[in-house]
Order: structure tokens, then sequence, then C-alpha cells
């Protein structure tokens, strides 16, 4: 799937259909959607990132910061739930 909310989720299982194994959404620092990825992870969809670096501010000082918190590597860019990585800020 790809952008689908839970009401579009919602409307699968009324169906009876099969759920998807992935939802595939905007996902970075400064778009976080919250309550989407809190409903894939009940109903065990993952969740797949796009634009998870924000295209083109990878200078941006909220990424830079993330970056020294954790050590950053590619592979930490990688993960699909960057609201976790962000949770790390405020710590």
């Amino acid at each position: 799937m790809v952008d689908s909310s839970g009401k579009h989720i919602d409307e699968i299982i009324e169906a009876g259909l099969e759920l998807p194994d992935v939802n595939q959404i905007e996902l970075h620092p400064f778009c976080q959607q919250r309550p989407i990825v809190e409903y894939c992870q009940v109903k065990h969809i993952a969740v797949q990132a796009y634009s998870p670096l924000v295209t083109g501010q990878l200078d941006h000082d909220v990424l830079k910061r993330l970056a020294k918190k954790v050590c950053c590597s590619w592979k930490f860019l990688q993960i699909h739930d960057l609201t976790k990585a962000l949770d790390l800020l405020t710590a």
C-alpha cells in the first residue's frame, strides 16, 4: 500500500480482504505521522518511509544534531522508524 490511512485499512478489514504487509508513507523528521505509524504497528503492518532523509535537506540542523547524538552511520539513517530516532534528540 502507499499513503494509506487507518480509515483505508479499516475498509480493507471490513471488506474481509487480506491486510497489506507494508504501508509506504512519507516519513521523515519533519513529517512524522505518528498516528498512522502507531496504527500500523498495532495491525502488524510494516511502515516503509519514502523521503526518510528529506530530499535535499541533509545539511539541516535537526539531521546534523541527530547524527551527532547517535554517532550516525548510513545504516542508522536507513531505519524505517525515524520517530524513535527523533526521540533521542529530546532524551
